[in-house]
């Protein structure tokens, strides 16, 4: 069995122990403490600050091996990428702010540009939240169709709350309601239960930055992840 992660930073353990000088996936993040669990190899493909858009294109390009496992940290629905043929421009509202406005050369930043152009003309909450859940359907049957098992957590959504055929949420961060359409989206066929490590990490204290979810954060996901996934190897 090789474990094959997807997600974001939340996947990469961005700042538990790695930094510009050793820029490699944490051991300490989920996907490492599953492999432990799980006794195999693993592949961290966790990129930090990517957008569920990018997340689910590498899950399609992946070259898969009979032994392979897939599992996801889905994450925020709020953020873009621009999949271009030789790179992937992620945007990000962080790429906003005005310390990234310029490169060292002076030009002005690809991603800040993009990106503000993008929040202030393009995007609307309840178009991304109809985004993030297509592309949970769309990995879910892609891998099935591959005959390759996959698990599917989040960073941010928690099934319980989403029951009924139409479900509102209020986002606080931009403060918008937004529709579930559950008539054709049921959380509970896609991800795993109690999915929303964002909000378990705040029982454990924080990673190196005070940002991302610390260690013991982690092993609790993965712990969750061996528990939902073993009986189903």
């Amino acid at each position: 069995m090789n474990i094959v992660a997807f997600g974001c930073s939340c996947t990469y353990g961005q700042a538990l122990g790695n930094n510009e000088l050793n820029w490699n996936p944490s051991p300490l993040a989920w996907p490492g403490k599953l492999a432990e669990l799980y006794n195999c190899t693993v592949e961290n493909l966790g990129f930090c600050g990517a957008s569920n858009k990018r997340i689910l294109h590498s899950m399609l390009n992946y070259n898969y091996k009979p032994d392979d496992v897939v599992f996801v940290c889905w994450t925020h629905a709020d953020r873009w990428a621009v999949i271009q043929k030789d790179d992937i421009i992620n945007l990000g509202m962080w790429h906003v702010d005005e310390k990234f406005r310029y490169e060292a050369d002076g030009s002005v930043n690809t991603s800040f540009k993009m990106s503000k152009a993008f929040f202030e003309n393009v995007h609307d909450w309840n178009d991304m939240t109809l985004e993030y859940m297509r592309n949970f359907m769309l990995a879910r049957y892609f891998l099935n169709d591959k005959g390759i098992k996959n698990f599917h957590t989040s960073t941010g959504i928690g099934i319980e709350e989403h029951v009924e055929n139409t479900t509102t949420h209020y986002d606080v961060s931009t403060n918008q309601t937004v529709i579930w359409p559950n008539k054709w989206f049921d959380p509970k066929k896609y991800l795993m239960p109690d999915s929303n490590f964002l909000e378990d990490m705040m029982k454990y204290p924080l990673a190196d930055d005070n940002v991302h979810p610390g260690p013991l954060a982690h092993a609790e996901l993965a712990e969750k992840f061996y528990n939902y996934s073993k009986d189903k190897l």
